[in-house]
């Protein structure tokens, strides 16, 4: 009971019922720098839902289960009346109870059970590493060595923190706070971006960046209808030489609702979050026509950016980024498998028999590589047994047990099926060191493309993800282009 004699009921079956059923999309945010004086934080925000299952043969099963997982609430069901938001936690469980069930399938036959979906634009997210104890929850990104952990307040609010390792004893730790209701993701009383706006944004935009170098942006503009008073939604993503900024979402704004409704130099804010990164771009459009703004990733990351509109804009080829100084070293590479024993990478390719042949350089802690693992999975399933996958894997430390168990993590979490070597550290001066094959590693992933005699077809830098649409396509077809080249010699 807390002071007046109410009863609190401070359970999982709390946690769970706040989250219950919420269907709708809803805000969170992760502060990637915080200032001194409490203002002007750069706030990281993406959308997330909660779906609960509970499932079974029978609707009665499927009853039984849900019931058995939140008993404690309850069996207190008749006593939290005294406080009122017990009281409505209370009625929410007996309506769900009894009525939202029967639109569950039959068929599934699983148990009860907590989904996250983490929503950055058009990309949805499934989380399914979540547990709940007590008034805390955690989400975690195993396969990326990140997670959440967050308890919910009064309000009906996770908060907590954003956990991320970063190498040997290294941890970022960033602020997170997410709704458990349905909110919208834009700040309301907005207005849509003007017609002028939405066309000059819906164009390439040639980008410099203070530290990375050159990109490539391409946004769509979303408006809301007529009737709502929200800022109008941005999609978009950076294409860069070595990959590309994965789906970002935010907003655009060029009237100021606050200051008698005048317009003002266009401001935009895009988000990214999926666990291994945290990207915020935030800019100004000045009246020369130029983008100016910051780029952070976590808290640990920060630089700033110009861009320009250029119908013209180009980024240099993937396939002529990285060069072969060496293929003799070839058969000289010789790193661990998952066991600790070590193994040459033409061995394992040679005893696939296979005619088409990739070696893919690679890290877990990447999802630009888990992009490319999938595109391979892909790969593979469309040329079978006449193209061969051996990766080798750099990670973010040299704890041996550790880098092996993020690759087990790996091969489960995109669904490889192909042997996978610990190679080394991921700094790129030290992976271009076991790689005496290149001239260096420039990119996480680097795909070295080898016919059946293992002669070097190709090396490709980076990898262009499915948020950057044609570039993604034509990517795959030059792909298709060089196995089909290596099968039919």
């Amino acid at each position: 009971m807390d002071e007046q004699g109410a009863v609190v009921v401070e359970t999982d079956g709390e946690v769970l019922s706040a989250l219950l059923y919420r269907d709708g999309w809803n805000p969170a945010h992760l502060v990637v720098q915080e200032s001194e004086v409490g203002k002007n934080e750069q706030w990281l925000r993406f959308q997330w839902r909660w779906n609960l299952y509970a499932e079974g043969e029978t609707l009665q099963e499927r009853l039984e289960n849900a019931s058995e997982i939140v008993e404690r609430l309850w069996r207190d069901r008749d006593t939290v009346d005294a406080d009122p938001r017990n009281a409505r936690l209370s009625k929410e469980m007996r309506y769900v109870f009894t009525n939202d069930l029967d639109f569950l399938d039959p068929d599934k036959n699983r148990i009860f059970e907590l989904v996250v979906e983490i929503r950055n634009g058009r990309e949805v997210i499934t989380v399914e590493d979540v547990s709940i104890e007590g008034n805390a929850i955690t989400i975690g990104f195993p396969h990326y060595g990140s997670r959440i952990e967050a308890s919910l307040d009064q309000n009906g609010w996770l908060e907590g923190e954003w956990v991320k390792e970063r190498g040997d004893a290294e941890e970022a730790r960033l602020p997170f706070s997410a709704a458990t209701r349905n909110m919208s993701f834009c700040p309301v009383n907005g207005t849509p971006a003007s017609l002028p706006m939405r066309e000059q944004l819906a164009q390439p935009w040639a980008v410099e960046f203070s530290q990375s170098g050159s990109a490539i942006a391409e946004f769509e503009v979303l408006n809301p209808g007529d009737d709502e008073m929200e800022n109008s939604q941005v999609l978009g993503t950076f294409l860069t030489p070595t990959g590309d900024f994965r789906y970002l979402a935010g907003q655009v704004t060029d009237y100021d609702q606050e200051n008698y409704g005048r317009f003002m130099p266009p401001r935009i804010h895009l988000s990214a979050f999926d666990g291994a990164h945290a990207f915020l771009l935030t800019a100004k459009l000045n009246e020369q026509g130029v983008m100016k703004g910051d780029f952070y990733s976590g808290n640990w990351h920060h630089e700033t950016w110009t861009a320009v509109r250029d119908d013209n804009a180009t980024l240099p080829d993937a396939f002529e980024e990285t060069t072969i100084t060496n293929e003799d070293a070839l058969g000289e590479m010789v790193f661990k498998n998952l066991e600790g024993v070590p193994t040459r990478v033409l061995d394992l390719l040679d005893k696939s028999n296979a005619k088409a042949r990739i070696i893919e350089i690679f890290g877990t802690w990447c999802p630009n590589c888990t992009d490319a693992g999938r595109e391979l999975v892909s790969l593979r399933e469309q040329y079978g047994e006449n193209l061969a996958v051996v990766g080798l894997a750099f990670e973010i430390t040299e704890d041996f047990e550790r880098s092996a168990e993020q690759v087990r993590r790996h091969h489960a979490h995109i669904g490889t099926n192909w042997p996978i070597l610990i190679a080394g550290l991921s700094e790129k001066a030290k992976a271009s060191l076991a790689l005496p094959v290149l001239d260096k590693v420039r990119s996480y992933p680097t795909l070295i493309f080898l016919n059946a005699r293992n002669e070097v077809q190709a090396v490709y830098t980076g990898f262009s993800g499915p948020a950057t649409g044609d570039a993604y396509k034509e990517q795959r077809r030059r792909f298709e282009v060089l196995i089909e080249g290596a099968i039919n010699e």
